[in-house]
């Protein structure tokens, strides 16, 4: 018995060594009102990459049409990904909807531009088992064809509000939907895929962002041209939850909440966070930055009397960004969305506890063609040349013992 207990515990202090540093446990309790809430004082799946239990985002394959062809990628602009790992391209140059399988074959193109039946100028999509949801907010109306490509029906929508729609594992469709007078981005009409309208959703609007506002004059009279977030400031994010409804955030502290309905909050989440000081060399990078754009479109005066050093924030918030891949893990983008590389994202399990960090060695784009699936992120991305391509990279997560 004494002989056989030396090999049994060598192999269990070798397991434990396979298994990784300890890690903490996500602290559950109860806010008032019912409402739980998951805080994470230190990461509980991983403790950092090298890590075996980690988790990585692993370059799986980079797809681009053949310049001249129907399949070429001009200036895509969204994108969806079905069960079978079809890719759906929305492309502006023609506007039409290029299709693409698993291994990035081009297949068909679907829709053409337009504003008959079957056809749409600014397509935002979606798909959901055989239906592909396009809404085109440029022509107020949300239309569903199949994923064959036949045009099924149409039904009116809103206008002007240009964002990604969405549908859930229920089948409801989320088109998002203008007001003048609430924070553009609350509202998101929910609909059946027979155009049936479901219901609505307000997103609690959070604090008022910091902004400058550039001004010109016409005839004497000086009016309002354009009002812009001051760079590097806390911003709201929401992402659209698979299961229904949505993840959002208002970036002053570490917390991020799960709702149904919009007015509900089945989750509150988040890790404990300190703040870090952005150092002057990045503040001032990003004001230049901003001077350099905007003075292509307004004068040195204007841009000198709405913009000040002073009131870009010196601590960066704790998240820039977020979004939910198709298991229902949360992927938040962490620290201010300066362009620099790799991404960091910080990723929560469905039940709200903080696994760990990924990075990703690649220039993702917060806005435009991405997309989460439950295995893997698809994006679309330029080379140096500018030339777009989809680039998919596969969720490969760690060993758990």
């Amino acid at each position: 018995m004494k002989r056989a207990a030396v090999p049994i515990s060598i192999a269990l202090l070798a397991a434990c060594a396979d298994a990784g540093p300890e890690l903490a446990t996500a602290v559950r309790d109860t806010l008032p009102g019912g409402i739980p809430r998951v805080m994470s004082p230190a990461p509980t799946g991983w403790a950092d990459s090298a890590d075996p239990r980690a988790w990585r985002l692993v370059p799986d394959g980079v797809f681009a049409g053949e310049a001249g062809t129907p399949a070429e990628l001009i200036n895509p602009s969204a994108l969806a990904v079905d069960a079978a790992g079809r890719i759906y391209v929305a492309d502006r140059k023609p506007v039409v909807i290029k299709v693409f399988d698993a291994s990035g074959r081009f297949l068909h193109t679907i829709g053409r531009e337009g504003e008959g039946p079957g056809e749409f100028r600014a397509p935002f999509i979606a798909v959901h088992g055989a239906s592909l949801l396009v809404h085109d907010p440029q022509v107020s109306r949300t239309s569903v064809f199949d994923t064959a490509g036949t045009f099924v029906r149409s039904w009116p929508s809103s206008c002007c509000y240009w964002a990604e729609v969405a549908v859930d594992t229920a089948g409801l469709a989320y088109v998002p939907m203008a007001r003048a007078d609430t924070v553009w981005g609350s509202f998101r009409v929910r609909y059946a895929l027979d155009g049936t309208p479901r219901d609505t959703m307000r997103l609690p609007e959070g604090p008022e962002p910091a902004t400058w506002t550039l001004s010109g004059s016409s005839g004497g009279v000086r009016t309002r041209q354009m009002m812009m977030p001051v760079p590097l400031s806390a911003t709201t994010v929401r992402a659209y939850h698979p299961e229904g409804g949505m993840v959002y955030g208002f970036a002053q502290g570490y917390e991020l909440v799960r709702t149904r309905t919009g007015s509900d909050s089945a989750l509150v989440f988040g890790r404990a966070w300190t703040p870090e000081q952005l150092p002057d060399s990045v503040r001032e990078a990003a004001v230049a930055e901003q001077v350099e754009r905007l003075g292509q479109d307004f004068s040195a005066s204007a841009v000198n009397d709405a913009i000040s050093q002073a009131e870009v924030p010196k601590v960066a918030p704790p998240y820039s960004d977020v979004s939910v891949d198709g298991s229902g893990n949360t992927w938040v983008r962490v620290g201010v969305d300066d362009g620099l590389l790799p991404v960091r994202f910080d990723v929560f399990d469905p039940a709200g506890a903080w696994l760990g960090r990924v990075t990703l060695a690649a220039s993702l784009p917060r806005f435009g063609a991405v997309r989460w699936t439950a295995d893997a992120l698809y994006a679309v991305m330029e080379d140096e040349d500018g030339v777009p391509a989809i680039h998919r990279y596969r969720i490969e997560r760690g060993s758990r013992k």
